[in-house]
């Protein structure tokens, strides 16, 4: 009888203990993922090593699918892989542990040297992109034409995505390659917006702009856009030896 008893005992306690550790574990499972695992990770996944003509290819190749897809939907057939599918889009509330970038929808790269942003471009906005990278908001925009709009992810971890976006200042520089030219923009202006605040990705006359669109409240209740204007344009073998260091492994 004491033997049973206290077995039943040892069983209650190994028990209450699972339970413990278990909850332990749900609590700080995801802080751990995306604060030391997930940027370790993306890191690593960033470094596609793609030349400009690689992107190039890819640009060309993703351009003839979307306009594909738009004929389907005229046509009210199904549309398979839709590259701009802006309903698939959710709040990002949990980082990928192991984030797969497809090195064959990469069409550049965006750097922001003062806010740690250096993240590859990928063609269209769909949840599959945005979980890991930017992506482009405009199927047929150009870099250093327009508003050469890009879109990303707030993210718990404030530097990952486009969550250091709100921490760039005015007058900081913002980047964006093909690798053939680099783009160097100047930040003049961030404003918090309603979600239905389209026009922020418009063109506006006579102005060559980039725009930089991340949720700004943790539940997608509004949107931060940060914009800069264009101030100098070169070629990319000629950049500098830190712009070229942060680009070269895209």
């Amino acid at each position: 009888m004491f033997r049973r008893d206290l077995l039943k005992k040892l069983l209650g306690n190994a028990l209450i203990v699972s339970f413990f550790v278990g909850g332990i574990v749900l609590i700080f499972y995801q802080p751990i993922v995306n604060n030391f695992i997930a940027p370790k990770q993306l890191e690593s996944a960033y470094r596609n090593n793609l030349d400009a003509s690689d992107i190039k290819s890819n640009l060309e190749r993703l351009k003839e699918s979307e306009n594909e897809n738009e004929i389907l939907k005229e046509s009210e057939k199904k549309v398979e892989n839709e590259l701009f599918d802006y309903d698939s889009v959710e709040t990002l509330k949990t980082m990928d542990r192991n984030p797969v970038i497809n090195k064959q929808n990469v069409v550049g790269g965006v750097y922001v040297p003062s806010v740690g942003v250096n993240i590859p471009i990928m063609y269209g906005t769909s949840q599959n992109v945005l979980r890991n990278a930017i992506g482009t908001m405009k199927p047929d925009q150009v870099m250093g034409k327009g508003n050469y709009t890009l879109i990303g992810h707030n993210s718990r971890n404030p530097d990952i995505l486009f969550a250091p976006i709100r921490r760039i200042s005015k007058g900081d520089p913002i980047y964006i390659t093909d690798k053939n030219k680099v783009y160097e923009y100047k930040m003049i202006q961030s404003e918090v917006v309603e979600p239905s605040r389209v026009d922020v990705m418009d063109d506006v006359e006579g102005e060559e702009l980039v725009s930089l669109i991340s949720c700004y409240s943790d539940d997608g209740s509004d949107r931060i856009v940060v914009q800069g204007e264009l101030t100098n344009v070169y070629d990319y073998g000629k950049s500098s030896k830190n712009i070229k260091n942060a680009f070269d492994d895209l």
